[in-house]
C-alpha cells in the first residue's frame, strides 16, 4: 500500500509518515513548508508544493500512479492567526483542500489531463 500525506513535513503529518512506515506503508510527502520542516521528510518521495496547485497534483499522481490513499494534514492551526486572518485560513483550510479533493478524484478515476476538475 502507499499514502499520499500531504502536511507529511510538519509533525502530524510527520508523525503519520513514520506510523505508517513501521505498519509497512509506502509514504510519498507533499508540503509546501510554511511550517513544515524538509528534514522530516527527507527519507520519503517529496514534492514541494501546494496542495492547491494541480499540476503538481497531476505530477504526483502521474509519478505514483500506486497510490491508494491520502491522508490530508496540510493545513494552518495557529488559532489567534485565524481569528485575525479569517479569509487566509479559509482559503488554505477549505477552498484549497477542496482542489485537493477534487485532485484525488480525478486521479482514483484514471482520467489523464482533465480539462475540467469534478
Amino acid at each position: 500500500m502507499k499514502v499520499l500525506i500531504t502536511g507529511g513535513a510538519g509533525f502530524i503529518g510527520s508523525t503519520v509518515a513514520s506510523k505508517c512506515v513501521d505498519a509497512g506503508i509506502d509514504v510519498v510527502i507533499l508540503d509546501n513548508l510554511l511550517t513544515g520542516r524538509a528534514e522530516f521528510a527527507h527519507r520519503f518521495p517529496f514534492y514541494c508544493g501546494d496542495i492547491a496547485d494541480e499540476k503538481l497534483l497531476d505530477k504526483v499522481f502521474a509519478d505514483h500512479s500506486d497510490i491508494d490513499a491520502t491522508v490530508h494534514c496540510a493545513a494552518l492551526i495557529v488559532v489567534g492567526d485565524s481569528v485575525s486572518s479569517p479569509a487566509r485560513y479559509y482559503e488554505n483550510n477549505v477552498s484549497k483542500s477542496l482542489t485537493l479533493v477534487s485532485s484525488v478524484q480525478v486521479a482514483d478515476a484514471g482520467i489523464e489531463c482533465p480539462s475540467e476538475r469534478v
